[in-house]
């Protein structure tokens, strides 16, 4: 009896609703405490509850949806070009860094066999949670035990702003329900408290990826939850919060590492010297990377070698010693093209791309359209941050990204009174 209360689909201790649970757990809160040890929950347990959810729920049906089908095909391209381009047995290893991408095909059926009476509201609040505790950490970091831009323990400060970023923002989907109505908007305006944690958070942390993607999810959110007469008006209030944050940051934080932001930009653009060190040392990394994929176009040089390859064309500059070692390029589409070629560009732009066409695509239902806004937070979060750092391709941010994905993906209206 107690087996069967456990597997009942409508019970809200069941496995199902148990591995909602801690897969928005494991996704918002866990990284604050564990950081890059997190993913290891999710890489673990998902398998698990999947496993003996389908061992013991007969009528569980496994049906692997495009983004599923797209991801398995992902994995095995690279690990092809992982054989191909070898130069050691162990390197072929390194294909198996896309494994996380399985736990969309193993979460996505277990998630749609929870039940919630509201969904998108929990996933909303979970969300808002995790943006304020990042913030939080930060603030104590920073202000309590002084430590410099607010890393701690296993958690660097460009994922805790990170974080902060990507589920301040995911909180607004709460606030969209069948139509954009102000109605909802307001009554769940507290939400927005969820930006505003992610933007304090990049203020102490002065992450300058992150920055830079809040901009870019701040337009997209605009461009969704306003009406047409007002989104012109509204990136107006766009521009005039991201020049506020930056006069805070001149004025009041003092923060030289964003500050730099324009000063940066303006030299890169013009062809003059980048005199902001970390900007060069992503330079140094970023044309190494480019000669490194022209120099092997199609395969590449293989996700185990593909820095050393790089190394060898990084620029004699005053920062080049401090860029030997560094074990990525900081770029996702730099790094896809030296390791694993025009080919491995293809399978980047496909993770990114297939999960929109996927939900733009998808039937419609009550929460559509905050599922829609949801997987466009999430992508153009992982598209700006990747320009910047490494975001997909390893345990750590592909795991969050796949669990975040095939939570908003599974969220569907009650199928009766009952499941409620």
């Amino acid at each position: 009896m107690i087996q069967n209360a456990l597997l009942k689909t409508g019970n809200k201790w069941g496995f199902p609703n148990q591995f909602l649970w801690i897969a928005l757990f494991s996704s918002a809160i866990l990284p604050l405490f564990l950081g890059k040890l997190s993913p290891f929950a999710l890489i673990v347990l998902t398998p698990i509850y999947f496993a003996v959810h389908a061992y013991f729920q007969r009528s569980l049906k496994v049906k692997i949806d495009l983004i599923g089908w797209v991801f398995i095909a992902i994995l095995i391209i690279q690990i092809a070009l992982a054989i191909i381009t070898a130069k050691a047995p162990s390197d072929i290893l390194f294909g198996l860094n896309f494994l996380p991408l399985l736990l969309y095909v193993f979460a996505l059926p277990v998630l749609q066999n929870a039940r919630v009476n509201n969904p998108i509201m929990l996933f909303a609040n979970f969300s808002l949670v995790g943006a304020l505790l990042a913030m939080c950490m930060a603030l104590y970091a920073v202000y309590g035990l002084n430590i410099s831009r607010g890393g701690y323990g296993l958690v660097n400060a460009n994922d805790l702003s990170g974080l902060a970023l990507l589920f301040g923002f995911l909180a607004l989907v709460g606030m969209v329900g069948k139509d954009v109505r102000t109605k909802d908007m307001c009554i769940h305006a507290y939400l927005l408290v969820g930006p505003i944690a992610g933007l304090a958070t990049i203020l102490i942390t002065g992450s300058r990826g992150a920055l830079l993607a809040y901009g870019a999810m701040l337009f997209v959110t605009a461009l969704f939850l306003l009406p047409k007469k007002m989104r012109l008006p509204g990136m107006l209030a766009i521009v005039a919060i991201i020049a506020l944050a930056f006069l805070a940051l001149i004025f009041i934080v003092q923060d030289s590492r964003v500050t730099a932001l324009p000063e940066i930009i303006q030299s890169f653009l013009s062809g003059n010297a980048v005199t902001d060190k970390t900007a060069n040392i992503r330079l140094v990394l970023y044309m190494g990377g480019i000669e490194a994929f022209l120099q092997a176009p199609v395969f590449g040089h293989g996700w185990a070698n593909f820095v050393d390859v790089a190394a060898t064309y990084f620029v004699e500059v005053s920062v080049r010693d401090e860029v030997v070692g560094i074990p990525q390029l900081h770029n996702d589409l730099i790094n896809f093209a030296a390791a694993s070629g025009i080919i491995g560009v293809l399978t980047y732009v496909a993770c990114l791309a297939v999960p929109l066409i996927a939900v733009f695509r998808a039937p419609e239902d009550t929460y559509l359209k905050a599922k829609k806004l949801g997987v466009l937070l999430l992508v153009t979060c992982y598209a700006v941050r990747g320009l910047t750092d490494l975001m997909i391709g390893f345990e750590y941010g592909t795991s969050f990204f796949v669990i975040v994905l095939a939570l908003l993906m599974s969220i569907s209206a009650p199928k009766s009174k009952a499941d409620t």
